[in-house]
């Protein structure tokens, strides 16, 4: 009897200690988004939405209202339609006077998402690593924007962490999560097109990571099924309305265009013609406008000049000046390159390459922005936990004191921000010739 009641104890032990630990992730993830969305507020009045918010708001406006996806000018696909059906669920429920409901739904799933981090780091690297994600992901800028902002990262960044939970976690009825793998993609993609070649790539390639739980074949075209499913609608209503085929929307040229031309102008030695927005044109007018202006520019520039803006438009993703810097991000960028530096002592983190190099490829061409990195955050937090328990391993606690060196240099360039932002921006200039930052 006594020794079955210890076994029983010994079980509940590590449950306890889970849930305590997942409990305290939890906690700490909402209060962190519910407290930098406090300080927003004037993100959540629709009055003050401009540019890209306001698109996606509109969207879901005349999607909640009239049951169409088009915005206020006519447009029916200059936008991807998972965002604003997010918002527009959101604007049934509770109206869209206020965006309040908008900024709280998005901390839950950002602290959902954390949630999912920890429990993936917990099982392929135990403990302490587990915990330690989950509170780098619960106090990561990148991770906590998201919930203050309406923009398609919002959903994107937790759609991309909830993936990775339906693919690393299970262990039992694997066609059920393999379709549930298919269905989040499916979302990701309708919500951020440039994911589509990963999720295509992935589940071609996941019948070769033998240690992965779905690695049958039956199950990866389960999910790839499931996935074409859920991207069907969106296509076959572009065929319907347009004629044609577009997976994704009508803004690809615009992108392009300005992935180019706006770090050209930005270099000063080549100007570029100040851009015009083709007022009163249907959008696919407006695509190929944008096109032919890519066009143009790209036939008028130097090759060596389009490649080094492209670079630099990868570059951009990764630097920490948002214009603030970025504590918390760099904190943890020695430990992602370490792994990926190892990337053989790591296979199970092959989906994590995958899709940062085809989101890599994609953005080459979409322009410099540092918030286009916080979609890819939670793998790149997966990447430094496995990067710190490798690091452990080899040197243990001869790392601890490098490792305070590290932390307590990032802390003094966070104080001094303003004066290292400045000396970044003087060595952009001096070697670069840029000036945003």
């Amino acid at each position: 009897m006594a020794s079955r009641l210890g076994a029983a104890v010994t079980i509940a032990e590590p449950r306890r200690r889970w849930e305590l630990d997942a409990l305290s992730v939890f906690v700490l993830a909402i209060a962190a988004r519910l407290a930098f969305v406090a300080a927003a507020t004037g993100s959540f009045d629709p009055a003050n939405l401009r540019s890209d918010p306001f698109d996606y708001h509109d969207y879901a406006v005349h999607l909640a209202d009239q049951g169409r996806f088009v915005d206020g000018t006519g447009h029916l696909a200059l936008r991807m339609p998972g965002y604003p059906a997010f918002l527009a669920l959101l604007y049934l429920a509770f109206g869209h006077g206020s965006l309040w409901p908008v900024a709280i739904a998005q901390s839950l799933l950002g602290a959902f998402a954390c949630l999912a981090l920890f429990a993936v780091a917990r099982k392929l690297y135990g403990e302490p690593w587990g915990l330690l994600c989950g509170i780098a992901a619960a106090l990561s800028y990148d991770l906590i924007a998201p919930s203050g902002r309406i923009l398609s990262e919002s959903l994107a960044s937790p759609l991309v962490c909830f993936f990775f939970a339906a693919w690393f976690l299970p262990s039992r009825r694997p066609y059920l999560w393999a379709a549930l793998s298919g269905a989040v993609l499916g979302a990701l993609v309708l919500t951020r097109p440039e994911f589509g070649p990963f999720a295509a790539a992935f589940f071609l390639l996941a019948p070769r990571w033998a240690k992965a739980p779905m690695w049958r074949p039956g199950h990866a075209a389960l999910g790839l099924g499931v996935l074409a499913v859920a991207l069907s609608p969106w296509i076959v209503r572009n065929a319907i309305v347009f004629r044609r085929f577009v997976p994704g929307c009508l803004d690809g040229p615009i992108s392009l265009y300005r992935g180019l031309a706006l770090p050209l102008q930005d270099m000063k030695d080549r100007p570029v013609a100040k851009e015009s927005w083709p007022a009163g044109r249907g959008e696919m007018e407006i695509s190929s406008i944008y096109m032919d202006r890519y066009k143009n520019v790209l036939r008028t520039t130097p090759f060596l000049k389009i490649l080094r803006v492209y670079a630099l438009n990868d570059a951009a993703m990764f630097y920490p000046f948002l214009p603030q810097f970025d504590g918390t991000y760099m904190l943890f960028v020695p430990l992602w390159l370490y792994a990926l530096a190892k990337w053989r002592q790591f296979p199970e983190l092959r989906p994590v390459w995958l899709m940062l190099g085809f989101y890599l490829i994609a953005h080459l061409f979409f322009g410099p922005e540092s918030r286009f990195r916080q979609a890819i955050t939670g793998p790149l937090l997966l990447a430094a936990a496995a990067g710190a328990s490798g690091a452990w391993r080899r040197w243990g606690k001869k790392l601890a004191p490098w490792a305070a060196a590290y932390a307590a240099a990032d802390i003094a360039v966070w104080i001094f921000a303003p004066q290292a932002r400045q000396g970044v921006l003087w060595l952009k200039r001096a070697l670069l010739g840029l000036d945003r930052g």
